[in-house]
């Protein structure tokens, strides 16, 4: 593997996990709030 390949490929699989820890993240807050939001209500 070439190193120029190398780079794109280590930059692309940084990019895809960070842009998964932010999907997760989002995912589970949101997940706090509308377990809060249904607390509220009863």
């Amino acid at each position: 593997m070439s190193h120029h390949i190398k780079q794109r490929y280590l930059f692309a699989k940084t990019l895809i996990e960070k842009v998964g820890e932010t999907a997760l993240s989002f995912y589970l807050n949101r997940e706090k709030l509308n377990i809060q939001h249904k607390k509220g209500e009863a």
